[in-house]
């Protein structure tokens, strides 16, 4: 039990955690901006857009990065 229990935990750790927290941009339809941004928001990650309109997000792990780019329409 203790070794699945392991396994599982090193899953969600970061391979790098000096990676983190990283800045990311994403370049969205403008008809679904507010939508992703909302949803980000509840997150609680820090977005913002910025003046080219990308959406930016600071993630603060590599967990946190995945759960964002499920988000994001690829």
């Amino acid at each position: 039990m203790a070794s699945s229990l392991h396994s599982l935990s090193s899953v969600y750790q970061d391979s790098n955690p000096s990676n983190y927290p990283q800045r990311q941009s994403f370049e969205v339809p403008p008809t679904k901006k507010w939508q992703i941004w909302q949803q980000l928001r509840q997150l609680a990650v820090p977005v913002w857009v910025d003046p080219s309109g990308r959406l930016n997000v600071v993630v603060s792990s590599a967990l946190m990065a995945e759960r964002v780019s499920t988000l994001i329409p690829h």
